[in-house]
């Protein structure tokens, strides 16, 4: 099972061209390539926006708080943001003629809702009757990047919002009671 494990994650490496390397941003903390960044931010616009109950995505900040996430993530983590980003973009581009940041809401929204089909349908068809489940994992991760790679970005969208202190105002959270953590027992406190 190991041995399956290391296979997949250096599949999904050695298979993946990073298209935005020379782009990425060479301050510690930060790896969102300029354009990965906004369609990043677009993207978490979609998955939570902004509406007249509350804040969304973009007030908080999520995308920034990604890019400093990924800056400390490991390489199979970055590899599945920069291909899913690259993926969501060539399928914007090739169904709109435009990038994903440029499409205007009701597309991206079309394009995601397509994403977000494809997701469900990925274990069905007939190649899945003739492949062992494992085989048919790592095509579909070769296959559609953009389908995993989604479905992690709304998971980490929804952590970051919700730990960031937009969300916790808005929700009349006044943060953790200890968000130093514990102090020395041996200083007096004032």
């Amino acid at each position: 099972m190991a041995a399956l494990e290391a296979f997949d994650a250096g599949l999904d490496l050695r298979l993946f061209r990073d298209e935005h390397a020379s782009e990425r941003a060479s301050g510690k903390g930060a790896w969102f390539s300029p354009a990965e960044r906004r369609i990043a931010e677009a993207l978490a616009a979609r998955v939570l926006p902004s509406d007249s109950n509350g804040p969304g995505a973009q007030e908080a900040g999520v995308a920034a708080a990604l890019d400093r996430i990924l800056g400390a993530a490991s390489p199979e983590r970055r590899a599945l943001y920069s291909r899913g980003l690259q993926d969501l973009d060539r399928r914007a581009r090739r169904g709109f003629g435009r990038g994903f940041a440029e499409l205007p809401e009701a597309e991206q929204k079309r394009l995601l809702e397509d994403i977000d089909r494809e997701s469900g349908r990925r274990f069905q068809g007939p190649i899945t009757r003739r492949l062992p489940r494992r085989l048919t994992i790592l095509y579909s991760r070769w296959r559609s990047p953009a389908v995993d790679f989604f479905l992690t970005f709304i998971d980490d969208v929804f952590e970051v919002f919700y730990t960031s202190p937009t969300a916790w105002t808005w929700l009349g959270y006044d943060g953790p009671p200890m968000p130093l953590g514990y102090l020395d027992p041996t200083r007096p406190r004032i």
